[in-house]
């Protein structure tokens, strides 16, 4: 994460991000984290869960069920859109 964090601080990114990693607790804890960082960077971004119950992570998706994956994404991103819920 801190090579995700070190590029971030260099480039200074202006899209915004989506954050997510693993469905299990380590996955939850570490977008949190950093989340908390992206907060304090000023950096636009959500938590979204991108798996399911036989995808347990976001890759495990894009590999396995690709057009899941490319909903889910907007989704997210509508979310975002409407309830201006991006930080």
């Amino acid at each position: 994460m801190s090579k995700l964090i070190d590029a971030i601080d260099k480039y200074k990114p202006t899209q915004p991000f989506i954050i997510s990693l693993d469905g299990d607790k380590a996955g939850e804890t570490a977008a949190q984290e950093l989340a908390d960082v992206m907060t304090d960077m000023q950096m636009k971004h959500i938590v979204y869960s991108i798996s399911d119950s036989d995808n347990k992570d976001p890759n495990a998706m894009l590999v396995n069920k690709p057009q899941l994956f490319k909903e889910t994404v907007e989704k997210a991103l509508e979310i975002c859109r409407k309830t201006g819920d991006m930080k």
